[in-house]
C-alpha cells in the first residue's frame, strides 16, 4: 500500500500539479515541485518478489528486475504480465530494466572481483525479505545463512557456489559481460544494465576497460 501510494505522490508531483493527498501511510498537502521537469519522466518499480512485480505490471511504467538470473527472467515477466491484465493494461507497454553486477580481465583480478561479488550476493541473499527471491537459483541459501549467522564465514561462503554466483554476475574473461548481455535481451530484457566493479586495488583502469571492451563488442563504441 505504501508503494502504491507513493508512486500516486510522484506521478502527480511529476506532472507539475499541486498535490494534496493523504492516505492510510501518506499525507502531502498543497505540494508542488520546485522545479520542472521539463519532460514525461516514466517511474520503474524495482521489483524482487512476487507482490511488488505484479504491482509493477499494475502500475509503474517499468519494472526493474536485479540478481535475477537469465533463466528466470521469464516467469518474473509473467507475474508482470498478469499485474497489467488484472488492471486493464497492455503489458507491452510496460518497459523492461535488468541490472547485474559485471566484470572481465586478467585471471588475478578476475578471482578477486568473483570473491567481492560472491560475499554481495550472500549479503543480499541472508535479507529476510529477500530471501524467498533467491531460494530457486540458490537452494543452499538456508545452509549459509545459518554458517554466517553462527560466525562460520568460511563455511557460508564456501556454500555461495560458484554455479550461484554465475547465474547472477558476469565475472571471468573478456566477452563475458557482452555475452551476458545478449542471454538477457534474448530473455526480454529492454535495458540491461551492468553495474561494472573492478578488483579495488588498482584504481578504476580494470573496470574502465570491462567498459569500453563490452561497449566495443556491443556497437556502442568504436573500435
Amino acid at each position: 500500500t505504501t508503494t502504491r501510494d507513493f508512486i500516486e505522490i510522484f506521478r502527480r508531483a511529476i506532472s507539475g500539479e499541486k498535490t494534496s493527498m493523504e492516505t492510510e501511510t501518506l499525507r502531502t498537502r498543497n505540494f508542488r515541485l520546485a522545479i520542472d521537469p521539463k519532460t514525461d519522466l516514466p517511474i520503474w518499480l524495482a521489483a524482487i518478489n512476487d507482490r511488488m512485480l505484479r504491482l509493477a505490471g499494475a502500475i509503474a511504467d517499468g519494472v526493474f528486475l536485479t540478481w535475477c538470473p537469465p533463466s528466470e527472467v521469464q516467469q518474473k515477466l509473467e507475474i508482470v504480465r498478469s499485474g497489467a491484465v488484472e488492471v486493464g493494461r497492455d503489458p507491452s507497454d510496460i518497459e523492461v530494466v535488468l541490472s547485474f553486477w559485471g566484470f572481465e580481465g586478467e585471471t588475478e583480478d578476475v578471482s578477486l572481483v568473483r570473491e567481492r561479488c560472491r560475499r554481495s550476493v550472500l549479503a543480499y541473499a541472508m535479507v529476510p525479505t529477500h530471501r524467498s527471491a533467491f531460494l530457486q537459483a540458490f537452494p543452499t541459501l538456508g545452509e549459509a545463512a545459518a554458517a554466517w549467522e553462527a560466525g562460520d564465514r568460511e563455511k557460508a561462503l564456501g556454500l555461495t557456489g560458484d554455479e550461484v554466483l554465475d547465474s547472477m554476475c558476469a565475472v571471468g574473461p573478456p566477452g563475458v559481460v557482452s555475452n551476458r548481455v545478449g542471454k538477457y535481451v534474448d530473455a526480454g530484457v529492454d535495458l540491461p544494465v551492468v553495474f561494472v566493479i573492478g578488483p579495488g586495488h588498482s584504481g578504476p583502469e580494470p573496470a574502465l576497460e570491462t567498459m569500453r571492451s563490452t561497449a566495443k563488442v556491443l556497437g556502442l563504441m568504436p573500435d
